[in-house]
């Protein structure tokens, strides 16, 4: 996919993110960017916290979260103000440095890790939306449920490496790293190491994924063609409008050489 493509893209996706009176707003670009994170299967719905936190003295940003729907992971989200500027001249919205997204992640981190100590709280007016997800991580509430951050970078900008002679779009991949959580229980402190996962959400993620849209085919395997009988399974799992799973146990048979013969074993597997 070529850079002028992505940029494309970027314009018609601005375009369905303005409000009533024709302005971008942060927070229809992230709605517009959900379908295709569920469609990515990287969240499990579309709904969202909505709110806006950022404090430009301190480096603190949010956008918005949402936990996903066996609760162990808090799911984040930001969006790069500066990325969904109209007037932006094409050299701006090429990004070739790691540094470029995970100085937009710090954000995000430092506001957890504040949040974590109860120091967020005393910056927060009780209404604010941000106050009871501040006071969940600095409780047992998130020590008990919460196993994973995973921070989504929404970003306008195409990621692009400058070897060729022209831009050429490339992957980019932010390494994880481990917050501490840290509560006081029955007098003493205990601690949990919390993995924070950061993923770009770029031009490069969104051209992917509009090309992929509709293009997709569903998998039937004939079992009965090729063993002459069907796999029976039974329902495990039915949740409204969202996913149903289903069980089934084979049961595989092998045969081994021993000095008296030969002996055959049967192993079950779900």
């Amino acid at each position: 996919m070529l850079v002028d493509e992505l940029l494309g893209y970027r314009s018609d996706f601005l375009d369905q993110a303005k409000d009533d009176y024709g302005f971008v707003s942060q927070n229809l670009v992230l709605s517009e960017m959900l379908p295709f994170l569920v469609d990515a299967k990287l969240l499990d719905s579309e709904d969202f916290n909505d709110l806006y936190l950022i404090n430009p003295s301190v480096g603190h940003k949010l956008n918005g979260y949402t936990v996903n729907e066996t609760g162990e992971r808090l799911q984040l989200f930001i969006v790069d103000e500066e990325s969904i500027d109209e007037s932006k001249y094409t050299a701006d919205l090429l990004v070739s440095e790691r540094l470029v997204y995970e100085s937009q992640f710090k954000r995000v981190t430092k506001l957890l890790r504040a949040a974590i100590s109860g120091l967020l709280q005393d910056t927060l007016q009780d209404s604010d939306p941000m106050m009871a997800l501040a006071n969940q991580l600095h409780s047992e509430f998130g020590m008990e449920n919460y196993d994973v951050f995973e921070i989504f970078l929404v970003s306008l900008t195409a990621t692009v490496s400058f070897k060729a002679s022209e831009p050429q779009p490339k992957q980019i991949h932010v390494s994880d790293e481990v917050i501490n959580l840290r509560v006081m229980r029955d007098g003493r402190q205990e601690s949990k190491e919390i993995l924070v996962k950061r993923r770009v959400i770029d031009l490069n993620f969104l051209g992917n994924a509009i090309a992929s849209r509709g293009l997709r085919e569903s998998l039937e395997v004939q079992f009965k063609d090729k063993y002459l009988k069907n796999i029976e399974v039974i329902k495990a799992a039915d949740q409204a409008n969202s996913f149903v799973s289903w069980m089934q146990m084979l049961f595989l048979t092998s045969t081994v050489a021993t000095e008296q013969g030969y002996l055959r074993k049967t192993f079950a597997r779900f």
